[in-house]
This record gives C-alpha cells, structure tokens and sequence, in this order.
C-alpha cells in the first residue's frame, strides 16, 4: 500500500514538473494574448492572436497534424475543449487503438483538418470544436454546443451538432465588418473609441468605426 502511495506521488510530482516546463515555453510565445493552457499538447501546432482571452485546452493525442489556429480577440470560456486529434478508424477490423496498448509504435489517430477560429469569436461555456471546423470572424458559438464544419462570418451557432440559428448582424454591416482588420486594434484605437465599441452597431456605426481603423495605418 505503502509504495502505491509513493510512486503516486512520485507521478504527479513528475508531471507537475512537466506541466510548469510546457506552461514556460507557452507563455513565451503567446506573450501578445491573455489565454493560458490547461494541458500539454503541440506548441508547434497551434497559434493565438493578439489579445484573446481564457483558457486553452487541446486534445491532439499525438497527431502532427491536429492544427489549431485561433484569431484576434477571441474570448474562450472556462471548459471548451478543442478535439483537434483524437479519431478512430473505421474502416478496419476494429476502432480498437491496438498500436497504443499493444506494441510500442505510435498510434494512428485521425484528424479531419485544422480547427480555425477567426478574430473575435466568442466560445461559450463547455463547447467541443470538433476537428475540421472552421468558424469564421466575428461567430458567437453557444454554450455546451458541439462544432463540426464551416461557419460563415458572425453566425451565432447552437445545438449538438452546433447550426447556425442568425447572424449577429444584416448583411451590409456584415460586409463593412469583413473589411476590418483586428490585428490592427492597438491600446490607443481602444481606449480612444471605447465608447463606440459599447454602442449597438448600425451601418453608420460600423463605417464610422472602419474609416477610425484606416485613418490609424
């Protein structure tokens, strides 16, 4: 009982020593946003921009090519998890991952692509963004969904499997929004615009705002 209970010890000890060495090198390179990781995965596969928010969990298993890009001022809420490797085959004798529990080669798990997040998306609470989906700019997605597929530019999208149910916007303010570029919001643009970033945003609005960023390049 008693070397059960040390080598237990001697476990988490190891991977809380792992843990805080992954947690040096992302902070490192994600210095530009505000998120932080909540597990190990590939540093090498996954980019955040500037200014995004909450905390990042990526389940890739592995897979060097589980991919996950997230844009410009994303706000990710407490429990979304993005599966971004992970997948069984289908088309064999088994699902089984006989590789990983059999012999000491690494196991084949599938991916369906990249899971692309565009700027200023919002993930709400206790999502999954499923490998594959691409959720364009500006997309709200609902709590507890579940994301396959592509997503046109702010979609609010709900449900399991997650559909879109409107658009945050009409069209036109759509189109003018789509010319925004957000890796050009700075502190000097926000702190002296705030007021119109809290307004509810109209066609004038939003062209207001879009000549504010073109008149800053």
């Amino acid at each position: 009982m008693i070397w059960a209970l040390i080598k237990t010890i001697i476990v988490k000890l190891k991977n809380k020593k792992n843990f805080n060495s992954f947690l040096h090198k992302y902070q490192t390179k994600n210095s530009h946003n505000f998120t932080f990781p909540v597990n190990i995965f590939n540093l090498d596969n996954v980019s955040i921009g500037k200014s995004s928010y909450g905390p990042i969990c990526i389940l890739d298993y592995g897979n060097i090519d589980a991919k996950v890009r997230i844009g410009n001022f994303c706000s990710i809420a407490s429990g979304v998890t993005f599966l971004s490797g992970g997948g069984h085959s289908m088309n064999c004798f088994s699902t089984y991952p006989f590789y990983a529990y059999y012999t000491n080669k690494i196991e084949k798990n599938t991916t369906k692509g990249a899971i692309e997040i565009g700027d200023d998306c919002w993930i709400g609470l206790n999502s999954i963004i499923l490998s594959g989906s691409k959720i364009a700019k500006g997309c709200v997605v609902g709590a507890g969904s579940v994301v396959r597929g592509s997503f046109e530019p702010y979609s609010i999208i709900i449900g399991n499997p997650a559909k879109c149910v409107k658009k945050r916007f009409d069209d036109d303010v759509i189109e003018i929004l789509n010319q925004i570029d957000f890796n050009h919001l700075n502190n000097e643009l926000i702190t002296k615009n705030i007021d119109k970033l809290y307004s509810p945003l109209d066609l004038n609005l939003a062209l207001e705002i879009k000549a504010i960023m073109e008149a800053s390049k």
